[in-house]
């Protein structure tokens, strides 16, 4: 299991899974409303990487559509897949 090596902050957030996409929303918002920021699924709040398992570009796709869908106003961001360890 990878560790990543900064913890979270204004700029940076970790979420478990993707059950987790309702409160990685708010998280997003705040982002916007700051400084910006970066988000990533499959890594626990300790920083260990736990990845995410089957994640398909569908399932980013998907994860785009509901955030696009539901966050007002619209707001230009990107989903990439990252790989840690």
């Amino acid at each position: 299991m990878a560790k990543v090596t900064d913890h979270e902050s204004e700029t940076l957030e970790f979420k478990k899974t993707l059950s987790e996409k309702d409160t990685a929303a708010e998280t997003i918002v705040g982002f916007a409303n700051q400084k910006g920021g970066i988000l990533y699924f499959g890594i626990e709040n300790d920083r260990n990487s736990i990845g995410m398992q089957g994640l398909t570009e569908k399932t980013i796709r998907d994860l785009e559509q509901y955030y696009y869908s539901n966050i007002e106003p619209k707001l230009i961001f990107s989903i990439t897949k990252v790989n840690f360890g």
